[in-house]
């Protein structure tokens, strides 16, 4: 039985080899598969939860003090925000943008993304420098926070917010 045993074990792991190359495969024209990111699925599981306006208000990033977002409501399905990171003493990285709710995803979805630098000289003068202004994304709402997904720089995403109160 001792001599049997390698054969067995090569011939079952042969038979194993077969097996799985026999599998059907797909058909070559069918649709390609729809593909969303973790940070997506995540979001669309755990907005449902929460009302649109409930975004409103101040948010600071639980993995770095230096940014915050403000959130306010412009018109209805309408959010302005401004997510503000300290540079320096003297100098900020704005990004602005306004962004609409979309109930199916629940997600707020904006287009319109601006991001410049803001700095400040001795004399206190503002001088702005616009980086870009064709910024696109998303937030949304989870259990532990707000989550920013940007689609230029991915700047914060995977990072957590947590509402100031």
């Amino acid at each position: 039985m001792r001599k049997n045993l390698p054969t067995i074990f090569c011939a079952l792991l042969l038979l194993s080899l077969l097996v799985g190359c026999s599998a059907e495969r797909p058909a070559e024209n069918s649709a390609p598969a729809q593909t969303t990111t973790a940070a997506e699925t995540i979001a669309a599981e755990q907005t449902a939860a929460y009302d649109a306006d409930s975004i409103i208000g101040t948010w600071r990033n639980i993995d770095s003090s230096r940014c915050l977002l403000t959130i306010s409501k412009t018109a209805e399905n309408d959010y302005l925000i401004v997510a503000e990171w300290a540079n320096s003493v003297s100098e900020n990285t704005v990004w602005t943008m306004n962004a609409a709710y979309d109930t199916a995803s629940g997600q707020y979805v904006y287009t319109n993304g601006m991001k410049q630098i803001i700095a400040r000289d001795e004399a206190g003068q503002e001088k702005t420098d616009p980086l870009y202004t064709n910024g696109s994304g998303k937030l949304y709402l989870a259990q532990d926070g707000l989550y920013w997904i940007d689609d230029i720089e991915a700047i914060r995403d995977g990072c957590p917010f947590a509402k100031e109160e």
